[in-house]
């Protein structure tokens, strides 16, 4: 039988275990990004079948030293099976330095989700999203802003699943940055 998973804030001096928790994304798909009439009747996502890849999001990205950078408020969640952490979420809130914010006062950002490979599909990443939603009311919070990518088919239909609507795509977001140059931004928003 599984362990049963508990999910807790984590206090600032536990921050740094939250690195321990991979942030690998594995799929087979994408969404491909089609402008429809050249980009004037919109655009239309494809899901793509592609080789089965495994991408390191945990090699862009560390919450805990952007949460010392920026500044603001910050909690992070961590999801636990028995005594191993199988997961964690990241929200910032009320950061004049984070442009994802932009400027509100009652937004909070997910800026990060993550579930350890050997902890997937067992209702976790759905734990983890209940608790910064209910946390992040408590806070005052009215709206949560979600960042992915096209080639993260799996948290595109998971926030989905939650309730979030895709609000902005952005193709040339990455343009700049040559490793991720092909990636699509998208964005999401929940009502909480």
């Amino acid at each position: 039988m599984p362990d049963e998973v508990r999910v807790r804030r984590l206090e600032v001096q536990e921050w740094p275990r939250y690195r321990e928790i991979p942030m690998l994304v594995e799929s087979d798909h994408i969404l491909r990004v089609v402008p429809v009439d050249g980009g004037l009747g919109g655009l239309k996502f494809i899901k793509t079948k592609t080789p089965h890849f495994t991408k390191d999001l945990g090699a862009y990205d560390d919450p805990v030293s952007d949460a010392e950078h920026f500044g603001g408020g910050w909690f992070f969640f961590g999801a636990y099976c028995g005594e191993s952490l199988a997961g964690g979420a990241v929200v910032c809130f009320r950061a004049a330095k984070v442009d994802l914010l932009e400027g509100r006062k009652d937004l909070g950002v997910l800026w990060d989700l993550r579930v350890a490979p050997d902890y997937k599909r067992r209702g976790i990443g759905r734990a983890l999203f209940d608790a910064i939603c209910k946390e992040a009311r408590s806070e005052g919070l009215k709206e949560l802003k979600i960042e992915c990518q096209n080639n993260n088919y799996p948290a595109c239909q998971f926030y989905k699943k939650q309730g979030a609507t895709l609000a902005k795509i952005d193709t040339r977001a990455y343009a700049t940055e040559p490793a991720v140059a092909e990636e699509t931004q998208l964005i999401w928003y929940l009502n909480l």
